[in-house]
């Protein structure tokens, strides 16, 4: 066998020509040396582009020179296929450019290819389809506000008109829901929203004015049985605990709720038995010439019994009883004027002129230049030896009460062998509770058989026993302050 003598190919014995290459048998190969290859233009500036590319890839202008780097440098290398030419460049054009937008994906991508406005939309859309319409509009609405110009807006647009249409819809059904639980409260609200919902329309408008008129309508049945009951336990407790001012009035509340049913029946068999209880001390008080209670329980009857005639009578006739003793007791009264402070005071007449004349319970009346009165009670204590009282007790037909002082109600002095202390408290005008309790034990003192008043010190006590005369002071001063304020 032979060979080739240029390409070294193996040759038939008959062959005249290498197939391979061409060189005639018998022939010589020529040696020539490799082509040059040369620099292509196109492949430095994809070298370049890439370099760029690289340095400003944070930018967009930076992954397009990348692009077209690349597309350089890959048509440099199909070229160089054909035609000797150096590649070294555009493949490093290519690496670098590849590796800038690898780097610029990794790091940029999400914000090159993010969508905002489309994110918000798919997430209103999704709050819609969870029946959640406020967070669903809120979200829309943002969306708008940021890109007013946008395709997403235009359909943000529509989703809250469905949504304000559904938002009504189940406004509506809440209110039919909680009318038929009887729920009223919570309807009125519901109501409220709906009608204020924009996307209510005119048929769902009618409808809620009809549930609304239901539920204000069981609101007030609801409430109007709340009152019932309130007063009538407030009579219940009234009658057992015997407080029959108190029963008339919770009758009289709860009769003008309801007239029929046990409770109202229950209401005026305890109205008839505090009405029995008012008469019984009305004319008890008639007996013993009690005008002051005569009339403070006729007033009662006449009140919550306003066409009871005899209980109009008797209180006209305590009531004249009482301004006609109060006239003859002014005409009593011993009368002093001071003239610095413009006042005139007025004292029972069998008031002691000196406080150091005896031990005594006395009340007054003041009155100054513009006719304004108050009446104040003096526990007067005299004696020749100190008490130095801390407070007194009062003992009424055998019932004690224990009465304080304030430190200006107290002053004590003494003069000729004899010392006093004396508490003066008022006992008309607006009063404390504790003065409000010694105005309401003077007729119960000037009414009893027996009342002793013990002036108590640390050391040593002093007993007084109130005279019939301070008893019957007491009772004319009551009158003449009640006429004196009569006549203005």
């Amino acid at each position: 066998m032979k060979y080739c003598t240029n390409c070294g190919n193996p040759l038939a014995d008959e062959a005249e020509a290498c197939e391979k290459c061409g060189n005639r048998v018998g022939q010589t190969a020529v040696q020539t040396a490799p082509p040059v290859k040369g620099t292509s233009g196109m492949g430095v500036v994809a070298f370049v582009l890439s370099i760029f590319g690289f340095l400003t890839g944070f930018l967009m202008i930076g992954v397009l020179l990348d692009l077209v780097s690349i597309v350089l440098g890959i048509l440099v290398l199909r070229k160089a296929k054909k035609t000797p030419l150096k590649t070294g460049l555009p493949i490093a054009g290519i690496v670098i450019s590849g590796v800038s937008i690898a780097l610029c994906l990794l790091l940029f991508g999400g914000s090159w290819f993010a969508n905002p406005s489309g994110d918000l939309l798919k997430e209103a859309r999704g709050y819609y389809a969870d029946g959640s319409y406020a967070l669903a509009i809120s979200t829309a609405e943002e969306l708008m506000d940021e890109y007013p110009n946008s395709r997403a807006a235009q359909k943000a647009e529509t989703l809250i008109a469905d949504c304000q249409t559904a938002q009504a819809g189940a406004l509506l059904e809440d209110l039919r829901t909680a009318v038929a639980n009887g729920d009223w409260e919570e309807a009125l609200s519901l109501s409220g929203e709906l009608e204020s919902s924009p996307g209510t329309d005119s048929e769902m408008l009618m409808e809620c004015e009809t549930l609304t008129q239901q539920a204000r309508e069981g609101q007030e049945a609801a409430e109007a049985e709340a009152r019932f009951q309130e007063s009538y336990e407030e009579l219940q407790s009234a009658y057992d605990d015997e407080d029959w001012e108190e029963v008339l009035e919770s009758a009289e509340q709860i009769l003008k709720l309801r007239t029929d049913g046990q409770e109202a029946e229950a209401a005026r068999t305890m109205q008839a038995e505090a009405k029995t209880y008012f008469e019984s001390v009305m004319v008890a008080s008639y007996a013993y010439s009690d005008w002051f209670r005569m009339r403070e329980n006729a007033g009662i009857l006449t009140r919550y019994f306003p066409e009871d005639a005899g209980a109009q009578e008797m209180y006209d006739t305590a009531d004249g009883q009482i301004m006609e003793l109060g006239r003859q007791a002014v005409e009593s009264f011993r009368t002093e004027y001071d003239a610095v402070q413009g006042i005139t005071w007025y004292y029972p007449s069998n008031a002691p002129e000196y406080v150091n004349t005896r031990c005594y319970l006395v009340p007054y009346i003041g009155e100054d230049a513009s006719g304004h009165r108050w009446m104040r009670l003096k526990f007067n204590y005299t004696g020749d030896r100190w008490v130095f009282y801390d407070y007194m007790i009062i003992n009424i037909d055998g019932s004690n009460y224990t009465l304080t002082y304030e430190s200006d109600e107290y002053r004590r002095d003494n003069a000729s062998g004899d010392v006093w202390e004396v508490t003066d408290i008022p006992v008309s005008g607006s009063l404390t509770d504790r003065q409000e309790a010694v105005r309401l034990m003077m007729p119960l003192i000037a009414a009893s058989e027996q009342t002793i008043i013990r002036f108590q010190g640390d050391d040593r006590h002093y007993d007084m026993t109130v005279s019939q005369a301070d008893k019957d002071g007491i009772m004319d001063v009551l009158y003449g302050y009640e006429y004196l304020e009569r006549q203005g």
